[in-house]
């Protein structure tokens, strides 16, 4: 369960920006620390996960590298992946190796700008988090915030899991070490195998 809730959110944060432009956001450089709650319901119970990630990129948008780490109760998973265009990177630290798939073999529709889109989206309203002006976009029992293309909050509600994503801290247009989120040495395989 703790690997399926971890790549969701993973996906989630890479999936839920709209942008109709040539590049994934409005802002060439970036770093964003995000800080997660997530609830699931199962047979009356209810699993509390909490989770911060931390996002780098570059390129407009066009290379972005995040590092997530989630509490699962006392039990701590760490996850590493990137984006490259249409290509997605994960280190799987169990096999020590890092898992190279196009968006298209992960079954994510995308425009030609390689943005995951979701197209029964639609702007509802503004508010300013972190001191930047954002708009909101709901979709399907989901409401995002974005600067500029980029995500800033987010709430998920379900009948059965409810998640609330934060940026903690926010940096645009400056330069951030890349090593702030390296990636190791691993030999890169394909999705399935």
């Amino acid at each position: 369960m703790k690997a399926w809730c971890g790549s969701f959110m993973v996906l989630l944060l890479a999936c839920m920006s709209v942008q109709a432009d040539q590049s994934r956001y409005d802002v060439e450089t970036g770093y964003v620390e995000y800080e997660s709650v997530s609830t699931l319901k199962v047979g009356g119970q209810e699993i509390r996960n909490t989770s911060q990630t931390k996002v780098l990129f570059s390129d407009w948008g066009a290379i972005e590298i995040q590092e997530k780490t989630t509490d699962h109760g006392g039990m701590v998973d760490t996850e590493l992946s990137k984006q490259d265009g249409e290509i997605y990177y994960s280190v799987d630290f169990d096999r020590q190796v890092i898992v190279k798939a196009t968006l298209q073999e992960m079954g994510l529709a995308s425009d030609d700008t390689g943005q995951p889109v979701n197209p029964k989206s639609s702007k509802a309203g503004t508010e300013t988090i972190l001191g930047y002006p954002c708009y909101r976009v709901e979709a399907e029992g989901i409401q995002s915030w974005y600067y500029r293309g980029v995500m800033l909050k987010q709430r998920i509600k379900t009948d059965v899991m409810t998640v609330e994503t934060l940026a903690k801290k926010a940096v645009f247009e400056d330069l951030v070490d890349a090593s702030v989120l390296a990636f190791p040495d691993y030999p890169i395989v394909g999705l399935y195998e």
